[in-house]
């Protein structure tokens, strides 16, 4: 994180070990320079230790190999004990958690044999002192050549820098950062060491991802107006590859120059360490807890990955876009902002943070799509059905869009846990929306001129939780148009219906699954009415 630009506000902690502080450099003496902007360095700390993640500053930075001040340091024991004891006092004075020595890069025998006497004196003191001590190498070639292999006992891990390879497309493409992995366990490296660098600028231009994003270009693709860049599958498929070669992690060069939102490169490799490290994950929302009555893009399921945010049989987003694990995501239409569920089988599920804000039997709207008939989901919450199976219509069309809906069982308020789970396969679903009940006018006052309905009788009263309530009126004659509103305690609808006639003298009613509670029960039929209260329990 550099000390001149950036905001502490933008750091992702949560999805972060270590954060190096950059710059300071050592003087040919081997003082410290002064730490630009400090305040910001306590700010990272403090919110930093917060979250569990570590902080070190890191020395040193590209200077077009004007290391002056290094190699007369490095180079004499008594300048070396003078920055050693600097840093240690700036690791107490600042409450760090380490140091990232960046000499870039030592050139010659007697710089780079300088730089390892460096490295394992100054790891002697860190880590006495229980902090960690990294330092930045270059992927390959003469400079990562002229590392000695006794750095690697005195470093906690190296930061591989696997960018800046060229100019244009061979800045940091995908073999790149293959080769350098290769390079560095090849030379003797612990794998548990290496940890592989990933920019967050561009070449030529040095632009950050951050700006050629707002200038309009695709996060999925790495060339923009001949601006070379890793986006978001490149991040991806590096982070993959991190994995897939066991190494130590992913680092990232720099955390200011990330975009905001879908577009985040932290984002998107963060998905892929939920993914590939399931003892890690824990299930989160996407972005904020859904209210319920509203309405929830499916695509905006919970995160935590595979068995936690989503159940999902296929390895990979088959539609390619917005999320980066294995649920498949598509575009919908030529709408490239808009989402929807695609590759849908048979007992995946997508998982959602919601809060009832207003409990009660709600609607389900769902917009939905199949050239297929007969498919179906349902709607649990917290585990219980509440939808039953919604049947998704032949809609003639991928795009072409209908809209289904279907009535809940009664929603208790509260932060639950939300489950669209697929009974059959082979449709593919945009969004979902709940709304209350439609106000019935059965629920205002009744007008004093109506007359009340005499000999009804509703039975069993009471009721009792756990199941769907059935209830029978019963009335001294047939009824027509018959309308019956339910109300919990507080004036919520949590059920509404109207029936063409009863039954000869009675109607049978299936409630949805009430808690337990008092609720008004109102029998309109012509102008005549009637109230009771209803109990479950």
């Amino acid at each position: 994180m550099p000390a001149w630009t950036g905001n502490v506000a933008d750091i992702p902690f949560k999805n972060i070990t270590h954060i190096n502080y950059a710059f300071i450099r050592p003087t040919a003496t081997g003082m410290l320079t002064a730490v630009e902007n400090a305040a910001k360095l306590q700010d990272i700390v403090s919110k930093a230790h917060a979250n569990g993640t570590l902080v070190g500053i890191a020395i040193g930075g590209w200077d077009n190999l004007k290391n002056d001040d290094f190699e007369s340091m490095a180079a004499r024991a008594e300048y070396r004990t003078i920055f050693i004891n600097g840093v240690a006092t700036l690791l107490e004075q600042y409450q760090l958690d380490g140091v990232d020595i960046d000499w870039e890069y030592p050139s010659n025998t007697t710089d780079q044999s300088n730089f390892a006497t460096l490295l394992t004196e100054l790891g002697n003191v860190v880590h006495a002192k229980g902090r960690y001590l990294s330092a930045a190498v270059a992927a390959n070639g003469p400079y990562a050549d002229g590392v000695q292999r006794s750095v690697f006992n005195s470093v906690d891990f190296l930061n591989v820098l696997a960018y800046d390879g060229g100019s244009d497309s061979d800045h940091s493409p995908f073999n790149y950062a293959s080769n350098a992995l290769t390079y560095w366990t090849k030379r003797g490296l612990p794998a548990s060491k290496a940890v592989l660098g990933i920019p967050f600028h561009t070449r030529p231009s040095w632009k950050s991802y951050k700006t050629v994003v707002a200038e309009g270009a695709n996060p999925n693709t790495d060339v923009h107006n001949g601006n070379y860049f890793n986006g978001i599958y490149t991040v991806v498929q590096k982070t993959d590859l991190a994995f897939d070669r066991n190494i130590g992690g992913v680092m990232i060069s720099n955390l200011s120059q990330d975009a905001p939102g879908n577009n985040s490169l932290v984002r998107a490799l963060s998905t892929v360490i939920a993914r590939r490290s399931p003892g890690l994950a824990i299930q989160s929302p996407y972005e904020k807890i859904h209210c319920i009555p509203g309405e929830i893009e499916a695509e905006h399921y919970d995160l935590g990955g595979e068995g936690i945010g989503y159940h999902d049989l296929t390895i990979s987003n088959a539609g390619g876009t917005f999320r980066y694990d294995n649920v498949d995501v598509e575009t919908t239409g030529a709408l490239t902002h808009n989402h929807k569920i695609a590759g849908i089988e048979a007992g995946e599920w997508l998982s959602y943070s919601v809060n009832v804000t207003t409990p009660g039997s709600l609607t389900l709207y769902a917009r939905v799509s199949s050239v297929y008939e007969g498919r179906t989901f349902h709607i649990e919450l917290n585990g219980i059905d509440v939808t039953g199976k919604v049947v998704v219509p032949n809609t003639n069309g991928w795009q072409n869009w209908q809209t289904v809906t279907a009535a809940t069982s009664y929603l208790p308020k509260g932060k639950k846990v939300l489950r669209i789970v697929m009974d059959s396969g082979d449709f593919t679903i945009d969004k979902i929306a709940f709304q209350s009940l439609p106000v019935s006018p059965l629920v205002a006052k009744a007008d004093e001129s109506s007359a009340v309905i005499s000999g009804l009788t509703l039975h069993p009263n009471p009721g009792y939780t756990g199941y769907a309530q059935k209830i029978t009126l019963t009335f001294e004659a047939e009824q027509h148009e018959v309308s019956i509103a339910v109300n919990d305690i507080n004036g919520y609808g949590v059920f509404s219906s109207q029936y063409e006639s009863t039954d000869g003298q009675a109607l049978d009613v299936t409630l949805p699954n009430l808690s337990p509670g008092v609720y008004t029960v109102r029998i309109q039929s012509g102008k005549n009415s009637w109230t009771s209260k209803y109990m479950v329990k």
